[in-house]
């Protein structure tokens, strides 16, 4: 397997999965424009976009927005959580955020998907994962949920982040579909824990009645098995800023 690279993406990039060519493209007025990128995928990747921070936020969002639109050879771009501010409990002013990314992201001119993150988790109407194919390349965009803390007997521990049995399902047998494409990932949260003063329970040692969930699942170390198994080329996650 090719290495799975984990990336920190602060808003905006691009990348491409490509070979070498040309691709032409006929604008509004008529006049035509050729780019190398025939033979490949290119996609634009935020993340946390933190909307409704402050208006600066707001600015680069858009212009962002702008730039994928004018940018011929960019077939789609994803969102990997994040992508609201205040987005913890679902509040007037999560609401207003809310409207305020849908207002930007209804500009976009190509297709996007997107994520929740750690700062969207009460926004229900934001996906947990999505599935994007364009030519040979297969985009797989995963959720790794994060909870401040687990009760454990009478104290407090804080969690990494997680994936939960139904998402560990849902990405195996998406993996599964997708087989025979050059496939990449992504996440708000990284693919490994690299906090080394973290150590994850086993998943025994916790019972739904310590924990308050009906599941315990940490599950990143099948997500590499997984990763391997498939030939999983890149990893992408924000969070990290």
């Amino acid at each position: 397997m090719k290495k799975i690279i984990a990336l920190l993406l602060v808003l905006v990039m691009t990348a491409l999965v490509c070979g070498c060519g040309e691709k032409s493209y006929q604008k509004e007025d008529g006049t035509n424009v050729v780019t190398t990128y025939k033979d490949g995928v290119s996609f634009a990747i935020f993340t946390d976009a933190h909307v409704g921070a402050s208006e600066s936020n707001n600015f680069r969002v858009s212009k962002a927005v702008e730039f994928v639109n004018q940018t011929d050879y960019i077939d789609f771009a994803v969102f990997l959580g994040d992508n609201i501010h205040s987005g913890y409990t679902e509040t007037d002013l999560a609401k207003e955020q809310v409207a305020k990314f849908k207002e930007i992201t209804s500009g976009f001119e190509k297709p996007y998907y997107y994520l929740r993150g750690n700062h969207d988790e009460a926004i229900n109407d934001f996906p947990e994962h999505f599935v994007v194919e364009c030519g040979d390349v297969a985009f797989i965009g995963i959720q790794i949920v994060y909870k401040e803390h687990y009760n454990i007997g009478v104290s407090m521990m804080r969690c990494f982040p997680t994936i939960e049995q139904k998402e560990l399902e849902w990405i195996e047998e998406t993996l599964a579909k997708c087989k025979g494409k050059r496939i990449i990932m992504g996440a708000h949260f990284a693919i490994v824990n690299d906090n080394p003063h973290f150590k994850e329970p086993l998943v025994a040692e916790w019972s739904p009645e310590q924990t308050g969930r009906e599941a315990v699942n940490f599950g990143r170390e099948k997500l590499l098995e997984l990763a391997e198994k498939y030939n999983v080329e890149i990893f992408f996650n924000g969070h990290e800023h």
